[in-house]
């Protein structure tokens, strides 16, 4: 499972993924002949590239609404 969470600190903002579930037997057999980093670090690399392209890009102004004139 994927997990992301963004926490405001005097800085910023602190965004922390992770990924995590069970691990049993065949997980643990898989672990130990697969480099997990090499796996999905790649993933990791684009995913927070694409965090960081967006968090620092230039807000979009917000459209105007016009209600008119509004009555209850």
């Amino acid at each position: 499972m994927k997990n992301v969470s963004f926490d405001a600190i005097a800085e910023g903002t602190r965004v922390t993924w992770a990924m995590d579930g069970h691990n049993g037997f065949m997980g643990k057999a898989f672990s130990l002949l697969m480099n997990m980093d090499k796996t999905v670090g790649g993933d990791f690399e684009r995913g927070l590239g694409a965090l960081k392209a967006v968090a620092e890009a230039a807000p979009k102004p917000v459209p105007a609404v016009a209600y008119g004139n509004l009555t209850h």
